[in-house]
C-alpha cells in the first residue's frame, strides 16, 4: 500500500505532499489541471522503476520541471514514495535536475525505518541510471530491495482507450497492462494463468454486468495468430456465439478492465491501481456497480485510487476517502489536499457533498 507520496518542483507541484495511509480505496478530485493525472504520471514513473527501467531519462517526461512562482528557485525535482503493509515500510527518494533537455539524478536512497538501505552515493553508476532498477542481488541489503522493487512493481496507472483495445493477442506484449489499455487482448491470459481463482472472479463479475455472458477464448487465426473472442449465450438452448473483443462497446471494454482487475488483485500482492475516470465510457447505473465492486475486492487488499468528475461516481466513496485537489492559477502551485471530511470539519464544506459538487465549492 502507498502510505505517502511527495512531489516538489514536478510541473503543478511545489512540496506537495499526499498521505494514502489507511486508504485501501480513495477517490481524488479536482478541476482540470489541479494535479489529478500528475500524481498518476509520478506513480506511473515509480512503478516503471520497478519493473527495471534504468534510464532516467526513458522515463521522465521532457518537461517535467516546474516553472511555478514560488519563493525557493532549486532546480532540483524530488519525488518521494513510502509504501509498506501492515509489518513493513519503506521509503524511497528519488531527486533528479535538468541538464540541457534531458536529466541527471543527483541523488538516490531507499530507507527502511533509519536504515539506509540503499544510498547511490556509495555506487559508482552513470548520472542517469537508476540504482532501485539495477541494483544487484548481492548487495547488501538485497532482500528488502528486491521487496520494494516488487511492490512499485505491482503499481498499475490507467487512463484506457476503448478504440486501442483490439481483438488480436501478441504473445510478447502482455506481461504489464499498457496505460492505455491497448494490449489487453495480450495481457489478460497471463493475469488467468496464476490462479484458478482468477477466472472465477472475472467471470463472477462479468455475468453481473452481463448476465448472458458465456466465456472468453483466444482463438487460433490464420491472419492475426491469436483472437480474443467472448462467448455469449443466445437463449435457453444452451447455444453460445463468439464475438471479437473489438465488436464490444467502449463501455463494454471498461467493464473487462474492472473485472480483470478484481481478478489481479485475487492473487498479486500489494497490487496498486490508478485509474483516471473509470466513468469515462459507461452509464451512471452501471458507474453504481463498477465502483463499490472494485472497492470491495481492495477493501480486502491492495489499494484503489481513481480520479473522477463525475458526481455520480464520487458520491459512491465517503467522505473520509475522498481527497480534494485545488489550485488558484496555472503559476500557483497545488494546494495541500484534504478530504472532504476534513474540510467538513474546517468548515470548508458545509450541507451535502453532492451540493457542494454541483456548485463547484468541493473543487474550485
Amino acid at each position: 500500500m502507498i502510505r505517502r507520496l511527495y512531489i516538489d518542483n514536478y510541473k503543478c507541484f511545489s512540496n506537495f505532499e499526499l498521505r494514502l495511509d489507511k486508504l485501501p480505496c480513495s477517490m481524488i478530485i479536482g478541476s482540470n489541471g489541479s494535479g489529478k493525472s500528475t500524481v498518476a504520471e509520478v506513480l506511473s514513473l515509480f512503478g516503471a522503476i520497478g519493473r527495471g527501467n534504468a534510464d532516467i531519462n526513458d522515463i521522465m517526461p521532457r518537461y517535467a520541471r516546474s516553472v511555478l512562482k514560488t519563493e525557493r528557485s532549486s532546480p532540483t525535482i524530488t519525488l518521494e514514495i513510502e509504501v509498506g503493509d501492515t509489518t513493513r515500510t519503506w521509503q524511497y527518494s528519488l531527486c533528479v535536475e535538468p541538464d540541457g533537455i534531458s536529466y541527471k539524478i543527483v541523488s538516490e536512497k531507499l530507507s527502511r525505518g533509519e536504515t539506509v538501505l540503499l544510498d547511490r552515493g556509495k555506487l559508482h553508476l552513470s548520472d542517469t541510471v537508476i540504482a532501485m532498477a539495477v541494483i544487484s542481488d548481492e548487495t547488501s541489503g538485497a532482500r528488502h530491495i528486491a521487496d520494494m522493487r516488487s511492490m512499485l512493481a505491482a503499481i498499475y496507472v490507467l487512463r484506457p482507450v476503448p478504440q486501442m483495445m483490439r481483438a488480436s493477442a501478441a504473445t510478447n506484449t502482455g506481461y504489464f497492462l499498457n496505460v492505455d489499455a491497448s494490449n489487453f487482448a495480450s495481457w489478460l491470459p497471463n493475469v488467468m494463468a496464476h490462479d484458478n481463482n482468477a477466472y472465477s472472479a472475472f467471470r463472477e463479475y462479468l455475468q453481473c454486468v452481463f448476465p448472458d455472458f458465456a466465456n472468453v477464448e483466444l482463438v487460433n487465426t490464420t491472419v492475426e495468430g491469436r483472437t480474443f473472442m467472448v462467448g455469449f449465450k443466445t437463449g435457453n438452448s444452451g447455444e453460445i456465439v463468439s464475438l471479437g473483443f473489438d465488436r464490444l462497446s467502449d463501455g463494454e471494454k471498461c467493464q473487462f478492465i474492472a473485472a480483470s482487475l478484481i481478478a489481479l488483485n485475487a492473487h498479486v500482492p500489494n497490487l496498486t491501481v490508478f485509474w483516471d475516470e473509470p466513468d469515462n465510457y459507461i452509464t451512471t447505473s452501471e458507474v453504481a456497480y463498477l465502483l463499490p465492486a472494485l472497492c470491495n475486492s481492495f477493501q480486502k487488499r491492495g489499494q484503489l485510487i481513481v480520479s473522477s468528475h463525475s458526481r455520480e461516481a464520487i458520491v459512491t466513496f465517503g467522505e473520509n476517502e475522498i481527497i480534494s485537489f485545488k489550485r488558484t492559477n496555472h503559476y500557483l502551485p497545488v494546494r495541500q489536499p484534504q478530504t472532504a471530511q476534513e474540510m467538513r470539519e474546517s468548515g470548508l464544506l458545509t450541507g451535502s457533498l453532492d451540493e457542494a459538487l454541483q456548485n463547484g465549492d468541493a473543487v474550485s
